[in-house]
């Protein structure tokens, strides 16, 4: 089938016409699409640029057909169908999506049950009773008492899956049962069930389904689920029993194994135990315990009776065929994990699959762009991530990596890979007439064309190593999916690595309120509102509480917040911001300073990162370290800039030498914020002399100025020696000379932690430097998950972690943050900030149970309006911004371009667009909007590129004008944790595909303005936001910029790409003449 006869946009507009005749059993339509291959395109051929979002849009649309197509199709599989490869297909790929999208199984979970099988009994003698027994058949019951259409859905149920489980001939039918099973809820007495049918007997002989099976642990009487450790206990229990059985039988051979788990869990194990037994003695054992045989009887007995998959499931390497089609391996979905080797276990599969699958669709879009001759194997075209070998890889001597055995090989590439890193993936291939042969390899190091690499020692065993001619570098987004799978896998073999019983609950799904230890907070920093403490605090005649001196408070894991809270006395905060929180906002906040785990969510500006900041105010750091996660570079600006003297940031840090070389640049920039002369950036005694001779001496004349003029507020304020101070104005002179006064001890804690480091100022260039133990130096400490894998540094304690921007982070990420302590086990507090509507499918916001510790914040601060009514950011509004955009006529804008956009191996690029945007930008900077402030978007990252290279080309030249950043330009999936006072963004379709516009997440990024580029012959908008982009001439952006939105103004409209270019090339030619003049 070729992909052009079903393109997405058709494929979404066919919908409601195909769905009625497949569920009205129309079986000529049923078959023409089945021939035109619809079903295969719809589930199994998302590709390249397909996103997520794609392949959820079409299943939402098809959320009203969707039960009554399975069941058809269902239908469709038990019956004498010519078609049943291209259905089980179909079927398949829909369960396989479930992780994504878990409210499937609530439509489908009545079709797929198998609990309707009656002849069960294979386990009654070795469980001890016939509790199984009755509960199936207390389900026979209900289906005897039903009638109608759930009478013949149960009947459906149970007949599709005999039948394909009997024949299971076909490829597909293995991996649905498999998957199935794997996946349903009733998945208790799935073993139970493929037992009875001799079904894993007949897969033993070809290893490759088992993969797909997942043994997870339940109890067959109860269903409740255990931990894995409980789960070995109950299977050697029962081979008691069976034994007990076998002796009795005359087969003794069981008593020569002292360790029972060794016949347990290996099969060649369990069958010498039964010696010479002749087939008539097997035969009547197997009657005995009730067991359907086949001619082979001990594998039956075995996988009747054993452990046929290893519950702690070997960590397979990366993946090696990443040149065939990707076939995920199922993974169990459920709402929590049972003990930390499930965790590891699901998440290192879930892992693998992430990976396998952009692996396979990077090697196909690269293998086009390379035009690999069907003749011969020789590529005709070029990528920047293909380098030629100039000769087959050599060995060197032989080591580990990662656990995992392997050699060293030396290989020289024709041309030089740039961007290649110290234990990165890379993979060796050579192209083949029939098969591709891709080896996969980690960086040893890397000099020049030369590169040394370790592979594992099984690709080393065979000749296909030696027949590799290329080097295939891996992008950005590969290569961090395969560094939380190493690390993850690192983590599973760890005996270390541990978690403490608080937070074990929360992952069990059963979390309790807190953890054991009690904690100190300072009192005399939070903003909250007064409203929650009246009576509680001694107020003077002013109204504002007053306390003499600071305050710790006291927190016990099973305090009730508020009379907790009124063990102290509410004071005024001294930090320098002035802005209080609001009633749901001060819970949260006070909520967050109990011991535990504490979520927090919201929308976009509705307080989450005022609550982070007043939070680690709180926190009593000279105690205890907070580790703070955040999802963006932009979300860590927003942090440092409150904290960032006293602030490590892992993503700088690496060693102690790179600490020590941070610090020392902090003094000269402080040095230069002082309008010092001179260089005190070149050790320790540089930076002490500055201290001395110019910080600390200004600070004494500050002090004895306010003791000869009098120490009011207007004289602390105006006689600040180091900057202005914001928001002091209005405080009394008592709070205020506490705000100076830890505004200055944030400064000399700059060489309060010099001086811990002093001692290594003579240190050797290329010299071994030890890890960074980042925690001796700095209490509060700041990275991206990025980050955190690529941190070369220590801490030696982690008491508490924030994440910011939750919704994009997994449990997983918690774990990686855990992993630079080596454990989790010191865990104070873990609080958990973001936005649910935003969260991918395995957030961290969903793994976690946190029972009553939750708090969603419903009011939004600063935003548009009309932004958040596109987006449908239904949220009330407290503080909308009135005024209007300078130079805009309106904040929110659709410009409707004429262009045409262009398909190179799966992705799009549109010119016309890509120079409209960088005309916006350039037009915005020339009327002094800030460079920070403007974010650039688009779908696909062929575009993405392109309007780079634009903006460099239009921009680079005029460096004095545009400054020497450049705008943060992003696809809709990096856009995720990132906002923006004003959005740029670039559609690039023309045709069809309108629901590719993501205006949720894109609303939840932006919160003044937002200019759209893009054709409306594909995207559909309001006639009030829609047509040319329309100017207003005259204005420049100021802080003070006062017209107001919607207010009467002269527009001018652009016709086009042309006249917008010329109109702003003609304001930079002002510019310039203007500088050249002065």
């Amino acid at each position: 089938m070729s992909k052009s006869k079903w393109p997405a946009s058709e494929t979404r507009a066919k919908i409601d016409e195909y769905f009625p005749a497949i569920v009205n059993e129309d079986s000529a339509t049923v078959s023409t699409l089945l021939d035109d291959g619809y079903l295969d395109f719809l589930w199994g051929d998302f590709h390249g640029d397909e996103s997520d979002q794609d392949k959820k849009s079409v299943l939402l649309r098809l959320h009203d057909h969707l039960h009554s197509l399975v069941y058809r199709v269902l239908k469709l599989l038990v019956s004498e169908s010519d078609y049943r490869p291209q259905l089980l297909i179909f079927i398949t790929q829909l369960i396989l999506r479930t992780p994504d999208f878990p409210w499937i199984w609530e439509i489908l979970a009545p079709s797929f049950s198998i609990l309707i099988w009656t002849n069960v009994d294979c386990s009654h003698l070795v469980a001890g009773d016939d509790s199984l027994k009755k509960l199936l058949e207390s389900r026979i019951m209900d289906y005897d008492e039903s009638s109608g259409v759930a009478r013949e859905e149960l009947q459906l149920a149970k007949t599709w899956f005999y039948t394909i489980a009997m024949e299971c001939t076909e490829q597909e039918a293995l991996q649905l049962i498999i998957t199935v099973l794997s996946y349903i809820p009733t998945r208790r007495f799935a073993n139970t069930l493929l037992k009875e049918i001799n079904f894993l007997s007949r897969l033993k002989s070809d290893d490759y389904w088992l993969k797909f099976f997942v043994n997870y642990p339940f109890d067959d009487i109860t269903g409740v689920s255990v931990t894995y450790e409980v789960a070995k206990t109950k299977l050697q229990e029962r081979f008691f029993r069976f034994i007990s059985i076998a002796y009795d039988m005359g087969l003794q051979s069981f008593g020569t194994y002292r360790d029972l788990s060794k016949v347990v869990t290996n099969f060649d194990n369990f069958r010498s135990c039964f010696g010479d037994a002749d087939q008539d003695t097997l035969t009547r054992l197997s009657e005995r315990i009730h067991l359907h045989h086949s001619d082979d009887i001990i594998r039956d007995l075995w996988f009747g009776l054993g452990d046929f998959t290893d519950m702690y499931r070997p960590i397979s390497s990366f993946p090696t065929d990443i040149s065939k089609p990707f076939v995920p391996s199922a993974v169990p979905t459920t709402p929590s994990y049972i003990d930390m080797v499930d965790f590891f276990c699901r998440s290192s599969m879930s892992l693998k699959n992430d990976l396998s699958s952009l692996l396979s669709q990077f090697y196909s879009s690269t293998r086009q762009r390379l035009k690999v001759s069907t003749s011969d194997s020789v590529p005709t075209g070029t990528s920047k991530f293909v380098a030629a070998l100039s000769h087959a890889p050599v060995f060197a001597e032989a080591d580990s990596i990662l656990q995992r055995p392997g050699f060293k090989v030396e290989v020289i590439a024709d041309s030089e890979i740039w961007n290649l890193n110290e234990a990165d993936l890379i993979y060796l291939v050579s192209f083949g007439k029939e098969s591709d042969i891709t080896i996969p390899a980690t960086v040893i190091s890397a000099t020049g064309k030369r590169y040394l690499l370790m592979v594992e020692k099984k690709y080393c065993d065979s000749d296909s190593l030696s027949k590799t001619k290329y080097l295939l570098r891996l992008n950005g987004q590969i290569l961090n999916v395969a560094k939380r799978y190493s690390k993850t896998i690192e983590l599973s073999s760890s005996i270390e690595f541990d978690i403490p019983a608080w937070l074990l609950a929360c992952f069990r799904g059963h979390g309790r309120r807190g953890s054991d230890i009690s904690v100190f907070v300072t009192v005399d920093s939070l903003g909250v509102s007064k409203s929650l403490f009246l009576g509680g605090a001694k107020r003077s005649k002013g109204g504002k509480a007053s306390l003499p001196k600071d305050m710790l408070l006291e927190l016990m894991p099973g305090d009730e917040l508020i009379s907790s809270w009124k063990k102290a006395e509410y004071i005024h905060p001294t930090s320098e911001s002035n802005l209080r929180l609001d009633n749901v906002q001060s819970k949260a906040l006070l909520e967050s300073l109990l011991p535990g785990l504490t979520v927090i969510d919201g929308v976009m500006n509705t307080g989450k990162t005022t609550i982070v900041q007043r939070l680690i105010h709180s926190i009593n750091t000279e105690e205890e370290t907070v580790l703070i996660v955040v999802g963006s570079q932009q979300a860590k600006r927003s942090i440092m800039a409150e904290f960032g003297d006293n602030m490590a940031d892992l993503g700088k840090l690496s060693t102690q030498q790179d600490l020590y070389r941070d610090l020392l640049r902090d003094v000269q920039n402080l040095a230069v914020e002082m309008d010092v002369k001179g260089s005190y950036n070149s050790n320790y005694e540089s930076a002490l002399f500055f201290y001395t001779h110019h910080l600390s001496k200004k600070w004494d004349e500050y002090l004895q100025g306010l003791k000869n003029q009098g120490a009011t507020t207007k004289n602390i304020a105006e006689n600040y020696p180091f900057g202005e101070i914001e928001g002091i104005n209005g405080l009394d002179p008592q709070t205020a000379l506490k705000t100076v006064l830890s505004r200055y001890n944030r400064k000399i804690e700059l060489f309060r932690r010099l001086e811990k480091l002093k001692y290594l100022d003579i240190l050797h260039e290329g010299s071994h430097l030890e890890s960074l133990s980042v925690s001796r130096y700095s209490r509060i400490m700041l990275a991206t998950p990025e980050e955190l894998l690529n941190a070369h540094v220590t801490i030696e304690r982690i008491d508490n972690i924030v994440m910011l921007n939750a919704e994009g982070f997994s449990c997983v990420d918690l774990v990686h943050a855990g992993s630079l302590q080596g454990s989790l086990i010191n865990l104070k507090r873990l609080v958990l900030l973001g936005n649910s509507k935003l969260a991918i499918p395995d957030s961290i916001l969903f793994q976690l149970s946190f029972g009553d510790r939750y708090y969603k914040l419903n009011n939004q601060y600063r935003v548009r309006d009309t932004i958040m009514m596109l987006g449908k950011i239904e949220a009330p509004i407290k503080k909308s911004i009135k005024s209007a955009n300078p130079g805009f006529s309106t904040a929110l804008q659709f410009i409707d371009l004429d262009s045409t956009e262009e398909c190179r191996s799966d992705q799009f690029e549109n010119l016309i667009e890509s120079e409209f945007v960088v005309c916006i930008y350039m037009y915005m900077r020339l009327l002094g909007y800030r460079c920070s402030d403007i974010g650039i978007v688009t779908e696909y990252k062929l575009q993405k590129v392109l309007i780079q290279e634009v903006v460099m080309a239009k921009c680079s030249e005029d460096k004095d004008i545009f400054g020497t950043d450049m705008p943060c330009v992003s696809t809709v999936d990096e856009l995720h944790s990132s906002k923006y006072r004003y959005l740029l963004v670039s559609l690039v379709r023309t045709t069809g595909d309108a629901n590719r516009l993501h205006l949720e997440q894109l609303c939840n990024s932006v919160t003044e303005g937002m200019y759209i580029v893009g054709s409306s012959k594909a995207f559909s908008f309001e006639s009030s936001i829609r047509g040319k982009m329309r100017l207003v001439a005259g204005e420049m952006y100021t802080d003070n910029f006062k017209r107001i939105e919607g207010s009467p103004v002269e527009e001018y409209e652009m016709e086009g790409l042309e006249h917008f270019e010329k109109y702003v090339n003609q304001m930079l030619s002002q510019r310039r003449k203007h500088l050249k003049d002065s």
